[in-house]
């Protein structure tokens, strides 16, 4: 059966698009800091769940289901790593103003959804707003008499991991480069991101395995739509991650970025 559009209603200020895989664990703190965001302003969560497997599906409908909040679960089969077709799934069930994406190991800050539609409200025009990413290790769940403490603890939490603070530094630094540079795009990640609840907002489903889809929707909006990138370091959100996750993005020179983009235009130009 083909999936309702939903994004004509428009009923919320925004939806706030999740993707997971076998990331119950976080969840449950994402869901948490969602319902405790000190906004007026209605959302809606749609948690899209990219094939994880049987304990871990389990795992997230009784998170949900606890957490208190009006959440959609829309769950695909796993054939390999399809981000993007999950969050144009999620998209279709839109039925906010703008779209708030999350990753599935992103812990949003209080004020995330406030900051987000802030930004996008007072932008005056068609914009992508690009939130900031703060790593965080996996042992803050521990160590803490309950949930609600251990999120508590999340934004002073020390950064124990040598590796994860110089990542953490090189990505303050080329977000700085990138948002003054003439491709302002790069700013743009899915894991903390917004953008209008608009015909033009889809992500390209010919991705399949990680890969730069989220850069891929940046730079046909910016190149293509005319949207202008805003980077915004306030809006906060923590990655919960292993010692030795890494950025490899970050590390791409200015004549490989600049055959990227000719591989980015080309597909933009396909569609």
């Amino acid at each position: 059966m083909e999936q309702i559009d939903f994004r004509s209603i428009k009923d919320k200020n925004a939806s706030v698009i999740i993707v997971i895989h076998n990331q119950s664990d976080v969840l449950k703190f994402q869901l948490l800091s969602l319902k405790k965001q000190k906004t007026e302003r209605s959302f809606q969560v749609i948690v899209l769940d990219d094939g994880s497997n049987n304990k871990h599906t389990n795992e997230a409908l009784v998170v949900i289901n606890a957490s208190g909040l009006e959440v959609a679960y829309v769950r695909q089969e796993h054939r390999g790593f399809r981000a993007s077709r999950a969050r144009n799934q999620g998209i279709k069930l839109a039925r906010g103003k703008f779209l708030i994406f999350l990753d599935g190991d992103m812990i949003p800050a209080e004020d995330f959804v406030q900051l987000h539609l802030q930004d996008q409200e007072g932008s005056g025009t068609k914009t992508i707003v690009a939130g900031n990413r703060l790593r965080r290790p996996r042992s803050f769940m521990s160590g803490q008499p309950n949930i609600d403490q251990a999120l508590l603890s999340l934004p002073s939490h020390p950064i124990s991991r040598g590796q994860m603070t110089r990542h953490q530094k090189r990505e303050e630094e080329k977000r700085t480069e990138f948002i003054n540079s003439d491709h302002p795009w790069r700013c743009c990640f899915s894991c903390n991101m917004s953008v209008p609840n608009s015909p033009e907002i889809f992500f390209d489903e010919r991705f399949v395995g990680w890969g730069p889809d989220d850069w891929h929707m940046a730079f046909r909006l910016f190149s293509k739509e005319n949207y202008k990138v805003h980077y915004d370091a306030d809006i906060i959100a923590y990655e919960i991650k292993t010692a030795g996750a890494s950025n490899v993005l970050l590390k791409v020179g200015h004549e490989k970025i600049v055959q990227y983009r000719a591989i980015l235009e080309a597909r933009v130009h396909a569609l």
